[in-house]
């Protein structure tokens, strides 16, 4: 698996996981094996399915492998990140803190020490953990994007956006990570709005270039049904995405275009109504197994 692929896969994950759809995460997870066996991957993996309702089990079997063996830095670390997701961020700051004892070179450790000092209003100390993270490992693109994340939190802004420009050049222009850096780009003070939409149309122009070039002859809807198109989503909510979306299913052409709304939408709301009425077809696909057709 190429360097840009396998970070697109973790950030694929960490997406799905931190957005609630733990489900679809493990089941990523699942696919991703086949291609990617590192021990990293294989952790991330761990986390996950751990995550997906297994906390109070992941922390006794940790727990359980450190009474064995308190010297397992691959037990401290999976013990840090279980106690963060379960809100205990004193004991993961310890348990990541006794990791780094053991390894000072764990990049993953400090991952979790910055999100327990993160958790517990240590911002600084948070930023100083993240940053020694991206010295010791400029391929660690989660540690970039956390530390662009966590400079933006403390209002700066211009150094998180130069963090996220240097992590989607160590991605090799990984998609997640440019679509963060453009959104960053929106909230930046003094960003002139037409330096903000050439870095758009520069991102669509390179997302382009990757799609083979193949020659289609022209299309002729004299006599046959319309062109069915699939829309799957789960921003079909009060979200900014639904407003970008609403207008193309209003003003599809219904003698040309067929639209199936496949809704991934985790809480339902006012918008979800409104933009499920400019379709034909809607069908909610939230909870069903991957494996499970929607229809």
């Amino acid at each position: 698996m190429s360097a840009t692929a396998g970070a697109d896969l973790h950030l694929q994950i960490m997406s799905l996981a931190r957005s609630g759809r733990l489900w679809d995460a493990v089941a990523l997870c699942e696919s991703g094996l086949a291609v990617d066996s590192s021990a990293d991957f294989r952790l991330l993996c761990e986390h996950v399915a751990v995550a997906n309702g297994a906390l109070g089990v992941g922390l006794n079997r940790y727990t359980e492998a450190l009474d064995k063996d308190p010297e397992n830095i691959r037990a401290w670390v999976a013990l840090a990140a279980v106690e963060n997701l379960l809100f205990q961020f004193e004991n993961a700051g310890h348990s990541a803190r006794r990791a780094l004892q053991l390894d000072p070179k764990s990049v993953q450790a400090r991952l979790e020490l910055a999100t327990s000092l993160d958790k517990t209003g240590q911002l600084s100390q948070a930023a100083d953990e993240l940053t020694t993270a991206v010295e010791m490992s400029t391929r660690t693109i989660s540690a970039t994007i956390n530390l662009a994340l966590l400079e933006m939190q403390r209002l700066n802004h211009a150094a998180g956006v130069s963090l996220l420009a240097r992590a989607v050049d160590h991605s090799g222009r990984s998609s997640p990570v440019w679509s963060k850096l453009l959104l960053s780009r929106c909230y930046q003070w003094g960003e002139h709005e037409d330096d903000i939409a050439q870095a758009h149309r520069k991102w669509g122009e390179w997302i382009v270039s990757l799609v083979p070039r193949c020659n289609v002859g022209p299309v002729s809807y004299c006599g046959r049904r319309p062109l069915r198109v699939g829309y799957l989503t789960s921003d079909a909510c009060d979200h900014s995405v639904a407003y970008f979306l609403e207008p193309i299913l209003r003003h599809h052409n219904r003698d040309r275009v067929e639209a199936f709304v496949f809704s991934n939408v985790g809480r339902p709301d006012a918008v979800t109504a409104r933009v499920r009425k400019t379709v034909g077809s809607w069908r909610d696909i939230r909870g069903l197994r991957v494996k499970t057709p929607p229809c």
